[in-house]
């Protein structure tokens, strides 16, 4: 029995244009009514979430989320912390020696915001779907002991798939690399990734791993799709992440979460 749903949020619950639809907001509504907990588990922060959360609210269950790709936890509905997985100042001045060499577009968020040596539309993104303050500053005057939530890199797909190759491979041994979207790479602490997150919250209220149903569509979701109970690849997914779904549902923007929680959930 299903009894926490983990959801990707940008390809996966919203469609291309950002939007909530009808037909997702009633199925999720639906399976919070009968006592399952719905989360969001995604690359955002909690601020880039809430509206999404106002949405979809039941008044009779709280709400948690996975945000940062797992780097901060909390329950939504009293903003309390769950669990939180950060680098450090010093992880920034190491990764932004090497994407300089690269000359890609960088920025880092923390809990006071992002913040970039320089702006590029990606980076500017992030702060306007998540509605962030975005500062402009040296990052490697950072201090060394200082909380950082993720390290990202934001540009052009073709600067972002031409540079990866380049990258050095110890990075990958010392941070979770994930390609978040075609012109994000994002550098979190190794014990941090969505699956990681959406166990901590589980743990927390009582839930088993073969309890948990997961919905994701990009490297990122791959971790929980692969382990969870019963991991849902969207249509429009990755194929790296379709093999290792037990079901494919539709695409974001055919309300594809409300038919799975309608058919294995609501229909019971």
């Amino acid at each position: 029995m299903i009894k926490l749903i983990a959801i990707d949020l940008d390809g996966t619950l919203v469609d291309d244009n950002k939007h909530l639809s009808k037909e997702n907001i009633e199925a999720i509504k639906k399976a919070k009514s009968k006592g399952v907990y719905v989360i969001l588990s995604t690359g955002r922060p909690i601020e880039g979430l809430r509206k999404y959360y106002d949405l979809m609210f039941v008044d009779t269950i709280d709400d948690y989320a996975c945000t940062f790709n797992g780097a901060l936890c909390l329950n939504v509905t009293n903003n309390k912390e769950i669990y939180s997985s950060y680098i450090k100042g010093k992880d920034v001045h190491l990764l932004a020696k090497e994407v300089d060499k690269l000359g890609l577009g960088m920025h880092i968020l923390t809990r006071r915001g992002c913040i970039t040596p320089k702006n590029n539309k990606y980076i500017d993104l992030e702060r306007s779907l998540n509605g962030i303050p975005l500062y402009e500053e040296n990052l490697y005057l950072i201090p060394d002991d200082y909380d950082v939530i993720k390290f990202m890199i934001g540009d052009e797909p073709y600067k972002l798939d031409e540079a990866i190759p380049k990258l050095p491979s110890y990075l990958y041994e010392k941070y979770n690399v994930v390609k978040s979207a075609t012109f994000y790479l994002e550098f979190l602490n190794k014990s941090c990734d969505k699956w990681i997150g959406v166990q901590q919250i589980a743990k927390h209220l009582g839930i088993k791993k073969e309890e948990i149903m997961c919905i994701g569509d990009a490297d990122n979701d791959l971790e929980m799709i692969k382990n969870c109970g019963f991991g849902v690849a969207m249509e429009n997914a990755f194929e790296s992440v379709k093999k290792y779904a037990k079901f494919i549902t539709k695409s974001n923007n055919e309300h594809g979460v409300a038919y799975v929680i309608n058919k294995f959930i609501n229909e019971d």
